[in-house]
Protein backbone atom coordinates (compact mmCIF):
# COMPACT_ATOMS: atom_id res chain seq x y z
CA UNK A 1 0.00 0.00 0.00
CA UNK A 2 0.92 3.77 -0.41
CA UNK A 3 -0.25 5.73 2.35
CA UNK A 4 1.26 9.18 1.12
CA UNK A 5 2.57 12.09 3.38
CA UNK A 6 2.00 15.46 1.98
CA UNK A 7 3.32 16.37 -1.24
CA UNK A 8 6.20 18.12 -0.15
CA UNK A 9 7.00 15.35 2.75
CA UNK A 10 6.06 12.14 1.03
CA UNK A 11 7.66 8.44 1.55
CA UNK A 12 7.25 4.74 2.53
CA UNK A 13 7.85 2.37 5.24
CA UNK A 14 9.94 -1.08 4.65
CA UNK A 15 12.21 -1.72 1.68
CA UNK A 16 13.34 -4.87 -0.39
CA UNK A 17 16.54 -6.93 0.53
CA UNK A 18 17.64 -10.11 0.15
CA UNK A 19 16.28 -11.49 3.34
CA UNK A 20 14.23 -14.80 2.58
CA UNK A 21 11.18 -14.67 0.34
CA UNK A 22 8.51 -15.11 3.30
CA UNK A 23 9.78 -12.11 4.97
CA UNK A 24 10.04 -9.87 1.68
CA UNK A 25 6.32 -10.36 1.52
CA UNK A 26 5.97 -9.32 4.78
CA UNK A 27 8.06 -6.05 4.23
CA UNK A 28 6.87 -5.68 0.99
CA UNK A 29 2.85 -5.27 2.57
CA UNK A 30 4.16 -3.52 5.34
CA UNK A 31 5.98 -1.03 3.08
CA UNK A 32 3.44 -0.10 0.66
CA UNK A 33 1.49 1.38 3.86
CA UNK A 34 3.54 4.56 3.49
CA UNK A 35 4.91 5.92 -0.18
CA UNK A 36 4.97 9.68 0.03
CA UNK A 37 6.20 12.32 -1.87
CA UNK A 38 8.88 14.11 0.22
CA UNK A 39 10.67 16.99 -1.02
CA UNK A 40 8.79 19.67 -2.98
CA UNK A 41 7.78 20.15 -6.65
CA UNK A 42 9.57 22.35 -8.97
CA UNK A 43 8.21 23.75 -12.18
CA UNK A 44 9.86 22.11 -15.96
CA UNK A 45 8.49 23.45 -18.48
CA UNK A 46 5.42 23.93 -17.27
CA UNK A 47 5.18 20.52 -16.14
CA UNK A 48 5.86 19.77 -12.47
CA UNK A 49 8.83 17.70 -11.33
CA UNK A 50 9.26 15.36 -8.05
CA UNK A 51 11.28 12.41 -7.17
CA UNK A 52 8.49 10.29 -6.54
CA UNK A 53 5.23 11.39 -8.24
CA UNK A 54 4.05 10.70 -11.82
CA UNK A 55 0.55 12.15 -13.05
CA UNK A 56 -2.20 14.30 -12.56
CA UNK A 57 -3.17 17.01 -9.89
CA UNK A 58 -6.05 18.77 -10.05
CA UNK A 59 -6.49 21.87 -7.24
CA UNK A 60 -10.72 22.44 -6.42
CA UNK A 61 -11.88 25.41 -5.88
CA UNK A 62 -14.86 23.22 -3.61
CA UNK A 63 -14.29 20.94 -1.19
CA UNK A 64 -13.20 17.54 -2.96
CA UNK A 65 -15.78 14.77 -1.45
CA UNK A 66 -15.23 12.18 -4.21
CA UNK A 67 -12.46 11.16 -6.56
CA UNK A 68 -12.41 7.69 -8.92
CA UNK A 69 -10.62 6.23 -12.07
CA UNK A 70 -10.36 3.04 -13.77
CA UNK A 71 -6.87 1.56 -13.99
CA UNK A 72 -5.71 -2.11 -15.03
CA UNK A 73 -2.42 -3.78 -13.46
CA UNK A 74 -0.08 -3.51 -16.15
CA UNK A 75 2.33 -6.18 -16.48
CA UNK A 76 6.14 -5.34 -14.93
CA UNK A 77 9.20 -5.67 -16.32
CA UNK A 78 10.69 -7.68 -13.57
CA UNK A 79 13.89 -8.68 -15.51
CA UNK A 80 15.29 -5.09 -15.97
CA UNK A 81 13.93 -4.49 -12.40
CA UNK A 82 13.84 -7.26 -9.99
CA UNK A 83 13.56 -5.79 -7.20
CA UNK A 84 11.53 -2.76 -6.93
CA UNK A 85 8.54 -0.94 -6.66
CA UNK A 86 5.52 0.79 -7.79
CA UNK A 87 1.78 1.84 -6.75
CA UNK A 88 -1.01 3.73 -8.87
CA UNK A 89 -3.54 5.61 -6.76
CA UNK A 90 -6.27 7.90 -6.50
CA UNK A 91 -6.32 10.64 -3.38
CA UNK A 92 -7.62 13.69 -2.06
CA UNK A 93 -6.00 16.58 -0.46
CA UNK A 94 -1.85 15.00 -1.10
CA UNK A 95 -1.03 17.87 -2.68
CA UNK A 96 0.38 21.43 -2.00
CA UNK A 97 1.80 23.33 1.11
CA UNK A 98 -1.31 22.70 3.82
CA UNK A 99 -1.34 18.56 2.95
CA UNK A 100 -1.01 16.44 5.85
CA UNK A 101 -0.31 12.76 6.00
CA UNK A 102 -2.05 10.37 5.99
CA UNK A 103 -4.59 11.63 3.84
CA UNK A 104 -7.52 9.71 2.04
CA UNK A 105 -6.29 7.25 -0.76
CA UNK A 106 -6.32 4.02 -2.34
CA UNK A 107 -4.73 2.13 -5.52
CA UNK A 108 -2.78 -1.02 -6.05
CA UNK A 109 0.67 -1.93 -5.46
CA UNK A 110 2.63 -3.66 -8.48
CA UNK A 111 6.06 -4.53 -7.08
CA UNK A 112 8.83 -7.11 -8.53
CA UNK A 113 10.27 -9.46 -5.85
CA UNK A 114 13.45 -11.53 -7.13
CA UNK A 115 11.93 -10.85 -10.68
CA UNK A 116 8.85 -11.77 -9.92
CA UNK A 117 5.66 -9.44 -10.00
CA UNK A 118 3.57 -9.02 -6.94
CA UNK A 119 0.42 -6.63 -6.92
CA UNK A 120 -2.68 -5.72 -4.39
CA UNK A 121 -4.94 -3.24 -3.54
CA UNK A 122 -4.55 -0.93 -0.62
CA UNK A 123 -6.44 1.67 1.57
CA UNK A 124 -5.12 4.98 2.90
CA UNK A 125 -2.95 4.07 6.31
CA UNK A 126 -3.65 0.07 6.23
CA UNK A 127 -7.81 0.56 6.71
CA UNK A 128 -7.84 -2.23 4.39
CA UNK A 129 -5.89 -4.99 2.50
CA UNK A 130 -6.96 -6.61 -0.07
CA UNK A 131 -5.97 -9.99 -1.79
CA UNK A 132 -3.65 -9.97 -4.85
CA UNK A 133 -4.56 -8.82 -7.84
CA UNK A 134 -3.28 -10.06 -11.15
CA UNK A 135 -1.74 -8.36 -14.17
CA UNK A 136 -4.87 -7.53 -16.18
CA UNK A 137 -7.28 -7.19 -14.03
CA UNK A 138 -9.13 -3.60 -14.73
CA UNK A 139 -9.48 -2.41 -11.00
CA UNK A 140 -11.68 0.86 -10.11
CA UNK A 141 -10.95 2.84 -7.37
CA UNK A 142 -12.08 5.34 -5.19
CA UNK A 143 -12.36 7.39 -2.50
CA UNK A 144 -15.73 9.47 -1.02
CA UNK A 145 -17.22 11.13 2.39
CA UNK A 146 -20.22 9.98 3.43
CA UNK A 147 -21.86 11.50 6.38
CA UNK A 148 -18.95 12.91 7.40
CA UNK A 149 -16.52 9.69 7.03
CA UNK A 150 -14.28 9.20 4.49
CA UNK A 151 -14.65 5.44 2.36
CA UNK A 152 -12.18 3.74 -0.06
CA UNK A 153 -13.33 1.98 -2.58
CA UNK A 154 -11.37 -1.03 -4.38
CA UNK A 155 -13.09 -2.96 -6.89
CA UNK A 156 -11.05 -5.80 -9.37
CA UNK A 157 -13.84 -6.29 -11.84
CA UNK A 158 -12.03 -8.55 -13.48
CA UNK A 159 -12.23 -10.85 -10.80
CA UNK A 160 -15.66 -9.86 -9.36
CA UNK A 161 -14.16 -8.72 -5.74
CA UNK A 162 -15.29 -4.80 -3.85
CA UNK A 163 -13.95 -3.62 -0.67
CA UNK A 164 -15.09 -0.74 0.66
CA UNK A 165 -14.09 0.41 4.00
CA UNK A 166 -14.18 3.44 6.51
CA UNK A 167 -10.35 4.82 7.10
CA UNK A 168 -9.49 3.91 10.20
CA UNK A 169 -8.30 7.28 11.25
CA UNK A 170 -10.25 11.12 11.35
CA UNK A 171 -8.66 12.73 8.71
CA UNK A 172 -8.72 16.41 9.26
CA UNK A 173 -6.40 17.68 6.50
CA UNK A 174 -6.96 19.97 3.32
CA UNK A 175 -9.45 19.08 0.89
CA UNK A 176 -8.63 21.22 -2.37
CA UNK A 177 -7.35 19.09 -4.54
CA UNK A 178 -7.33 15.48 -6.35
CA UNK A 179 -4.30 13.26 -7.77
CA UNK A 180 -4.42 10.78 -9.87
CA UNK A 181 -0.70 9.26 -9.16
CA UNK A 182 1.65 6.87 -10.15
CA UNK A 183 4.39 7.03 -7.12
CA UNK A 184 8.14 5.62 -6.50
CA UNK A 185 7.19 4.38 -3.05
CA UNK A 186 10.31 5.51 -0.62
CA UNK A 187 11.66 3.21 2.03
CA UNK A 188 12.42 5.01 5.00
CA UNK A 189 10.53 7.85 6.13
CA UNK A 190 13.28 9.73 8.40
CA UNK A 191 15.96 9.12 5.52
CA UNK A 192 13.41 9.79 2.88
CA UNK A 193 15.37 7.28 0.63
CA UNK A 194 13.56 5.97 -2.48
CA UNK A 195 12.95 2.11 -3.47
CA UNK A 196 14.12 0.92 -6.83
CA UNK A 197 11.32 1.99 -9.18
CA UNK A 198 9.76 -0.91 -10.82
CA UNK A 199 9.60 -0.65 -14.59
CA UNK A 200 5.59 -0.75 -15.07
CA UNK A 201 5.49 0.09 -18.61
CA UNK A 202 2.53 2.65 -18.81
CA UNK A 203 -0.64 2.64 -16.56
CA UNK A 204 -3.65 4.15 -18.10
CA UNK A 205 -6.03 6.16 -15.60
CA UNK A 206 -9.46 6.30 -17.46
CA UNK A 207 -13.02 7.91 -16.70
CA UNK A 208 -11.28 10.11 -13.94
CA UNK A 209 -13.67 11.82 -12.06
CA UNK A 210 -13.69 14.07 -8.89
CA UNK A 211 -17.00 15.77 -7.43
CA UNK A 212 -18.08 18.40 -6.79
CA UNK A 213 -16.97 20.57 -9.30
CA UNK A 214 -15.32 20.51 -13.04
CA UNK A 215 -12.37 18.67 -14.12
CA UNK A 216 -10.45 19.87 -17.06
CA UNK A 217 -8.46 16.84 -18.35
CA UNK A 218 -6.15 16.60 -21.49
CA UNK A 219 -3.31 18.65 -22.92
CA UNK A 220 -3.16 22.34 -21.95
CA UNK A 221 -3.30 21.71 -18.68
CA UNK A 222 0.78 20.84 -18.41
CA UNK A 223 1.29 22.80 -15.00
CA UNK A 224 -0.97 20.66 -13.08
CA UNK A 225 0.74 17.29 -14.65
CA UNK A 226 3.93 15.88 -12.62
CA UNK A 227 6.63 13.74 -13.66
CA UNK A 228 9.32 11.63 -12.05
CA UNK A 229 12.40 13.48 -12.55
CA UNK A 230 15.92 11.46 -10.91
CA UNK A 231 18.53 13.15 -8.81
CA UNK A 232 20.59 12.86 -12.01
CA UNK A 233 17.87 15.21 -13.46
CA UNK A 234 16.92 12.00 -15.91
CA UNK A 235 13.04 11.61 -16.64
CA UNK A 236 12.02 7.87 -15.25
CA UNK A 237 8.39 8.30 -15.53
CA UNK A 238 6.20 10.52 -17.27
CA UNK A 239 2.40 11.80 -17.76
CA UNK A 240 0.75 12.46 -21.30
CA UNK A 241 -2.34 12.37 -22.55
CA UNK A 242 -5.10 10.47 -24.84
CA UNK A 243 -8.12 12.21 -25.57
CA UNK A 244 -9.43 11.90 -21.76
CA UNK A 245 -7.10 8.94 -20.87
CA UNK A 246 -3.92 9.89 -18.82
CA UNK A 247 -1.34 7.52 -19.48
CA UNK A 248 2.24 7.86 -17.15
CA UNK A 249 5.30 6.14 -18.98
CA UNK A 250 8.06 4.37 -17.21
CA UNK A 251 11.34 5.74 -19.36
Amino acid sequence: MTDQEPFSTRESKGMLSSRPITLLIVAIVACVVLANVWSAYRATNRIQSSPNWAGYVWPNAQPVQFVSANVTVPTLDCHSTANARSSAWVGVGGYGANSIWPFPQTGINMDCLHGKQVDFTWCSHSSFREDYVEPGDWIAESVYLKRGHWFCEVQDVTAGSDQVHELNYSYKGTVASSEWIVEDPTLNLKRKNLAKLANFRSVTFQNLKLGPGTLVLGTGNLHHEIQIEGSSGKVEAKPTWTGPELKVTFR
